[in-house]
């Protein structure tokens, strides 16, 4: 009879990110997720609580979810001149590259997505069904790349082992051959499944992981940041995985912002996720909002006007109000998906007083109306965390054909695939960088931006508004929690903190 014993110890990797709700005092509480000692587990239950842990790690503003954006040069998080998201520096130093192996949102990921990776081994070791085995399998990969893609190591702990016993620590390459023969296995195992705003793992939804996992097999391979050795191989795994999601059926979106709402033909795997969290810290006070997080003048600079990125409805750009366009009795007028720019109304057609929205701002002592905002996810609807979605699989299919692999398919055709169906003017010729700009305009804020900008080279050596000069090169991957390391001997401190 198997018995599971877990530790309280910190190492482990099971805790809980938690937060209190606002926006001037935000705090990080971090509990211990305990499993009292049992007879055996239940692997469905246990895979039931680990898709919803996933939108804990991506549904909301923090967590793995701010160390991909806010670090990154599409997003910026002004502490405002009323004190709003001042929590000491916290935000402002990830955008600035100054963050410590104090920071709270280092360990808030590091502890989820050990969690996640601990869970689904559960699942694994207490003998779940063919189909929760490969999903188990899929989730396990997914939350050790991105353990891995973060932090470079992961400590592991099998689910049997005696809590005496400090978790080992996986080298990059040795985590890497994990989250590989996972989604190999996964890949086999998982059912195909037409497309659909799945919520639960697929087939394809394997393959978009790994065409994720080898386009940037080569920075994790690599010992230090600098010019990667993309093999065609590599590349190929690429093209070949996209191709599997592909022939699967699915479409682009005609209406881009569909895809975060009620439907969508793009959407592989996501989370269906009820936090108010996630949009609340990108709306002002007067729209019932934090007034938080904003979009840096760099990414707005990156649309050509007409662009369905942009944003449609009242308060996006290029909008001129129309009394027309409101009837508080429609129930499907919704708050306004997009880049939300200058004057801002309510639901109902009134003006928003005091809510006009400027392109500029700044880390420090901003005006509350500085810099625009994006809603993607919206109160009107479900709010939907979309994990992997075709149209990233085909920019990581046409970034692998630049970079060696070999296709039928042109990655300009691929690429004007996707600007003709977001009604942006067709490039003539396209480049790596045209690849890096078009994933900042196509995949703003889907927890991607800091692994393209390592890949492409412009983390570390980029510059944009509030974050200027070089950053050292250590911080390519981020410091092992300090906590941590304090409580498993195990582990090492990432070189350069």
């Amino acid at each position: 009879m198997k018995i599971l014993n877990i530790s309280r110890k910190l190492s482990l990797g099971i805790l809980i990110s938690t937060f209190l709700v606002g926006c001037t005092d935000l705090e990080i509480d971090n509990i211990d997720s305990i499993i009292p000692e049992e007879e055996g587990g239940n692997p469905t239950e246990i895979l039931s609580a680990l898709y919803l842990n996933i939108s804990g790690v991506y549904g909301a503003y923090n967590n793995a979810h701010a160390l991909e954006n806010v670090t990154s040069d599409l997003h910026i998080p002004p502490t405002r001149t009323t004190g709003d998201w001042a929590d000491g520096g916290n935000w402002r130093s990830l955008h600035s590259h100054d963050w410590t192996p104090t920071h709270p949102e280092v360990n808030a990921a590091w502890t989820s997505l050990n969690r996640n990776i601990f869970a689904a081994s559960e699942v694994l070791f207490w003998g779940g069904s063919d189909q929760e085995i490969a999903e188990a399998k899929f989730l396990r990969a997914y939350a050790m790349w991105q353990l891995t893609d973060l932090f470079g190591v992961v400590p592991i702990r099998e689910v049997d082992e005696p809590v005496e016993i400090n978790p080992i620590i996986l080298s990059r390459q040795e985590a890497l051959d994990r989250v590989i023969q996972d989604l190999n296995d996964a890949i086999t195992a998982l059912p195909s499944s037409a497309p659909a705003n799945h919520n639960v793992a697929t087939k394809e939804a394997a393959y978009a992981l790994n065409a994720r996992v080898y386009l940037n097999k080569a920075v994790y391979e690599a010992d230090a940041p600098g010019s990667f050795n993309f093999s065609t191989t590599d590349m190929n795994e690429v093209i070949a995985s996209a191709d599997g999601v592909i022939d699967a059926g699915y479409t682009l979106t005609d209406d881009y912002y569909l895809n975060w709402r009620a439907s969508g033909t793009e959407n592989i795997f996501v989370s269906v996720n009820d936090m108010f969290s996630y949009w609340l810290p990108y709306l002002s006070s007067g729209q019932g909002g934090w007034n938080g997080f904003s979009i840096t003048p760099e990414l707005y600079d990156l649309y050509d006007t007409g662009d369905d990125r942009l944003g449609k409805g009242p308060g996006t750009t290029g909008y001129v109000f129309d009394s027309n366009d409101f009837d508080p009795s429609d129930d499907a007028l919704n708050i306004p998906q997009g880049i939300l720019v200058g004057q801002q109304y309510r639901k109902n057609g009134e003006l928003l007083e005091g809510v006009n929205y400027v392109k500029e701002t700044q880390l420090l002592g901003a005006d509350p109306n500085a810099g625009y905002k994006l809603m993607k996810n919206i109160p009107d609807f479900p709010t939907k965390i979309v994990h992997f979605r075709y149209a990233d699989v085909l920019l990581m299919k046409a970034e692998a054909i630049l970079r060696g692999g070999t296709s039928s398919d042109t990655a300009l055709d691929i690429i004007n695939e996707i600007r003709a169906s977001r009604n942006a003017t067709l490039l003539t010729d396209v480049t790596l960088d045209d690849i890096l700009e078009e994933r900042g305009r196509e995949m703003q804020w889907e927890s991607v931006r800091r692994t393209d900008q390592i890949r492409f080279g412009t983390f570390l050596s980029g510059t944009w508004t509030e974050k200027s000069g070089t950053t050292d090169d250590h911080k390519w991957i981020f410091p092992i929690p300090e906590v941590q390391v304090s409580l498993n001997p195990n582990l090492e401190q990432n070189p350069g903190y």
